[in-house]
């Protein structure tokens, strides 16, 4: 199980943090999960869990950009909407939380009371949406499944809605990284590990020179999760 320890473990070697003959360090190595032994006064272990969390909501953005992005699954979440003739506000919050903020692009926007939770596309304008709410019953023989954003709203021409998003909770990661829980992305330890490495830096310019050469490999690994960009024919 990749966890944050592992990433941190890795970055303080780096650094040249831990002192002492091989074998000590060895021994901390693989046995110092809270960083007792680590011999810096510019990165404590505290600085090391606050950059991580914001180098995994930097993946997680990057990742929730592209639908078809496998890793999504690790930050997948819903947003329940439920409607009135006036709409309703475009959801920023999912359902796993009230501090799990929607991150990205949306995946599939569906109707929640439908048998099949059929599928909503975008296609008909705001005033055909509004005539279609405000008719009288049974006017419509069927219901086009149809929604528009206007923001800070969205419209629907079914009563509740159940998105497809991916959400990040700051507070929640924060928390689990300076626990030691198991990272979001189990597949990308290169990336937090380069992350990590690319905020490592101070007035030192040792640090600086050390951070530049993990900071491109960063970089192009989070334009990389980005959707392909179609060609013309």
């Amino acid at each position: 199980m990749l966890t944050s320890a592992t990433i941190i473990r890795q970055a303080y070697v780096r650094l040249g943090a831990w002192l002492g003959t091989s074998q000590e360090i060895d021994a901390q190595y693989n046995a110092d999960a809270d960083f007792e032994q680590i011999v810096t006064e510019a990165f404590p272990v505290q600085s090391m869990w606050d950059m991580l969390t914001a180098v995994e909501g930097e993946i997680a953005t990057a990742v929730s950009k592209n639908l078809n992005n496998t890793l999504r699954s690790s930050i997948r979440d819903s947003a329940l909407t439920t409607f009135s003739t006036q709409g309703a506000v475009i959801p920023t919050v999912g359902t796993s939380s009230a501090t799990a903020k929607i991150i990205g692009e949306w995946g599939a926007v569906r109707d929640l009371d439908s048998e099949t939770q059929q599928v909503l596309t975008q296609g008909l304008h705001l005033d055909e949406i509004s005539a279609f709410i405000q008719a009288p019953t049974g006017l419509y023989k069927t219901t086009p499944h149809q929604y528009v954003l206007v923001p800070p709203l969205i419209f629907a021409t079914v009563d509740n809605l159940i998105i497809e998003v991916c959400t990040f909770d700051q507070t929640v990661r924060a928390a689990a990284i300076a626990a030691n829980a198991a990272l979001l992305f189990q597949m990308a330890q290169n990336a937090y590990f380069n992350g990590l490495m690319t905020y490592l830096k101070n007035e030192d310019p040792n640090y600086g020179v050390l951070s530049a050469q993990h900071e491109g490999p960063y970089r192009a690994w989070l334009e990389a999760q980005a959707p392909v960009a179609e060609t013309a024919t």
